[in-house]
């Protein structure tokens, strides 16, 4: 399944299984996969929540503050912690997010926006109090796409660099 995601949603899936270990979670919810995505810091998703001027440090506390409190019964196992049904879900909406937007992999504006899909679960409510929203983050990366790349935003199959130049000389 994964063999279609970027490096960096890699990157962000790792985080998530770390978060969900710091925090003393035996799972890996939507929420733990934002908090990824925070944390990785420098993908796609998060230029767009910088231009949508949402303070990364205040959504991760509202995110931790609204987890469950950890189970000090049954303390997680990092061999055995694993995606929730909804996580999982989520996932493979991003393989419709990409596709919609003819991208060749899955990055982590993928990962946000199928995210946002779910209105019920703790991440697309924590950045529901942002103001941010799937209409709001589709708008961002076609503006990205249109190449109004605001911050020096990158997206696959974007290139906004001066290449234009180097194919036709023979």
């Amino acid at each position: 399944m994964d063999q279609k995601f970027s490096p960096r949603v890699r990157d962000v899936i790792t985080y998530s299984r770390e978060e969900a270990l710091r925090l003393g979670h035996n799972h890996i919810g939507i929420e733990h996969i934002l908090l990824g995505i925070i944390r990785e810091g420098e993908g796609n998703a998060v230029k767009i929540l910088r231009r949508l001027e949402v303070d990364l440090d205040e959504l991760r506390r509202v995110v931790e503050h609204g987890m469950e409190p950890a189970s000090a019964v049954h303390p997680p196992e990092k061999d055995k912690i694993g995606l929730v049904r909804q996580a999982e879900k989520m996932l493979k909406i991003t393989f419709l997010e990409a596709k919609l937007f003819k991208s060749p992999h899955i990055d982590t504006e993928h990962l946000l926006l199928s995210m946002l899909k779910d209105e019920d679960n703790l991440a697309t409510r924590s950045l529901s109090r942002f103001n941010v929203d799937y209409d709001a983050v589709k708008q961002e990366v076609e503006s990205i796409l249109a190449g109004d790349s605001g911050p020096k935003a990158e997206m696959p199959g974007s290139s906004t660099d001066d290449d234009d130049d180097e194919g036709g000389a023979s």
